[in-house]
């Protein structure tokens, strides 16, 4: 391994880990059936059930608004709950999954200069984008959101809003749920762990198809690829599962279908991101509505998990890795400077040739 890979590995912050850490593992494509620990599989149907009040007559613009982001726990039937909260014409254009903003304390909302607008000022722990991508914030972050509000038939309803929802630390929790996505590292002879959260409703087997086309988290841009050509999208508007098999449908720029590499390893990448579902066996790929043709003789890819644990292990020593073995500390040579940085919980193969930490200032790996 030479120190060149190890700068561009460590300065990318977006390591491919051994299965030690349950990052990565090897594609398998000949020799003998392996056996291998399954990831953690998750229930597909919502288990947190919130029905949050709608609004309420002669409700004043502060309440609607309040209101309003009360009721972004209600992820079932698309925030029908919140859109009652809207104008007609902002309830079918706003999109609540945009961002989700997770906040410290008690926002405070207060009036602008201009009648009917308000802006709330909150302390923010963490945001989690629309493809599932989370960044912590230090503490003392804020952001301000911007509200304008209007009368429909005498009722204050909000006019203008961000795309986002709000949820307290404890909503979040209860609300999404961790997923793991799956992208080859660049020689593509491992799949590296992307971690997402997505609400926990039916069906998140939809939210894990868009953001695996939406590629990896900038964290790890780099350091993985993705077999989706770019401009590929869903073709239909949710993903299926029905009796254990998602059917995943589709629409690919200038698809090839015999290229019988690039329609494995797409279908690798889905069978193993969704696979996490316990309602997912088995996927089947379609693109424009015909099936994929994956070549005889093929079978499912899985990470082959055959590790031992090294005696020798990672840490961190005057805001620096270093090796721990035997009660003494090494420098771990060879590295770019991590200067800029706040590493902790580090952690490394089993080679100890691949590095990766996580990030206090941004939570980023």
């Amino acid at each position: 391994m030479s120190s060149t890979h190890r700068r561009r590995a460590t300065t990318a912050a977006a390591l491919c880990l051994a299965v030690a850490l349950g990052g990565c593992g090897a594609i398998p494509r000949s020799g003998p059936v392996h056996r291998h620990a399954e990831p953690t599989r998750t229930t597909a149907e919502p288990t947190y059930d919130v029905a949050p009040a709608g609004p309420q007559d002669g409700a004043a613009p502060e309440q609607v608004i309040r209101g309003f982001l009360a009721a972004g726990t209600g992820v079932g039937d698309d925030y029908s709950v919140a859109r009652e909260y809207l104008t007609p014409e902002l309830a079918a254009t706003w999109h609540p999954d945009a961002r989700t903003i997770v906040h410290r304390g008690e926002p405070s909302l207060v009036p602008r200069l201009e009648e009917n607008e308000y802006r709330m000022s909150l302390e923010v722990a963490a945001v989690v984008d629309g493809t599932g991508v989370i960044e912590r914030k230090p503490a003392g972050a804020a952001e301000v959101l911007d509200f304008d509000v209007v009368q429909v038939d005498g009722q204050w309803r909000i006019s203008d809003a961000p795309d986002a929802t709000v949820l307290t630390a404890t909503d979040f929790e209860e609300i999404f749920e961790p997923h793991q996505l799956y992208f080859a590292d660049t020689d593509e002879s491992n799949f590296v762990a992307d971690p997402r959260w997505f609400p926990d409703r039916t069906p998140v087997s939809t939210s894990i198809v868009r953001g695996l086309l939406g590629g990896p988290a900038p964290y790890l841009r780099g350091a993985v690829s993705t077999a989706f050509p770019a401009g590929t999208t869903l073709a239909g508007s949710a993903v299926p599962v029905r009796n254990g098999t998602a059917t995943v449908e589709l629409s690919v720029p200038d698809f090839d279908p015999a290229n019988i590499e690039t329609n494995r390893r797409m279908h690798d990448q889905l069978a193993l991101s969704l696979r996490s579902l316990t309602s997912v066996n088995d996927v089947e790929l379609l693109v424009d509505g015909a099936p994929v043709e994956l070549g005889a003789g093929w079978t499912d890819a899985a990470p082959v998990e055959d590790v031992t644990v090294p005696s020798r292990q990672i840490g961190l020593r005057d805001g620096g890795l270093v090796f721990y073995q035997g009660g003494q500390t090494d420098v771990v040579n060879g590295l770019a400077s991590l200067d800029g940085h706040r590493p902790s919980s580090p952690a490394m193969d089993t080679a100890a040739e691949h590095f990766a930490f996580v990030d206090a200032g941004t939570g980023a790996w």
